[in-house]
């Protein structure tokens, strides 16, 4: 399989599977590598999510972006739940805690992704948050519970892709 699908889980062999859980498969979708749609095309059929990568969150705290229908309706039309990625591209470091530590700019950004999701049919979001100061953990925290909170009741997923730890901060 392709690099694009690095984060696939593959759930089938263990504990949970083993147990009767249910195996899950996850992929990630990138736009700016024309590999990554083959790899989707060819694989879709037994992936149970994707996160296609569609959305940045900017450093005044816009999200930008756009749905792909294409990808969309790949994903969709094979009873995959659909999740896009909203990375912080150009919202690092000291731009990144300027967002989260301002009640404002974070009410801001859950209504962006509520709206995301909500006119885009997506089964929840996907946020992948990268160059943070250790100091963002608490807002941080704040900003997925808000998140999750406004998306929850309305039958929907709030993941967070987590780097993890190499040491002790």
């Amino acid at each position: 399989m392709l690099p694009v699908f690095a984060g696939l889980l593959t759930g089938g062999s263990g504990a949970g599977a083993a147990s009767g859980g249910v195996a899950i498969r996850w992929g990630f979708y990138i736009t700016y590598n024309p590999n990554s749609l083959q790899s989707l095309q060819a694989n879709v059929r037994n992936l149970t999510h994707v996160s296609p990568w569609f959305y940045n969150l900017k450093a005044d705290g816009t999200i930008t972006g756009n749905d792909q229908a294409n990808v969309s309706s790949l994903i969709k039309s094979n009873g995959v739940k659909e999740l896009p990625m909203i990375k912080n591209t150009s919202a690092e470091y000291n731009d990144f805690s300027a967002l989260v530590g301002d009640p404002v700019k974070v009410n801001s950004i859950v209504d962006q992704i509520d709206a995301i999701v909500s006119n885009n049919g997506y089964d929840g979001i996907t946020l992948d948050f990268e160059a943070l100061n250790p100091s963002d953990k608490t807002n941080l925290t704040i900003l997925m519970s808000r998140v999750y909170d406004r998306l929850h009741p309305k039958g929907k997923l709030t993941v967070a892709i987590v780097a993890a730890k190499t040491r002790h901060i």
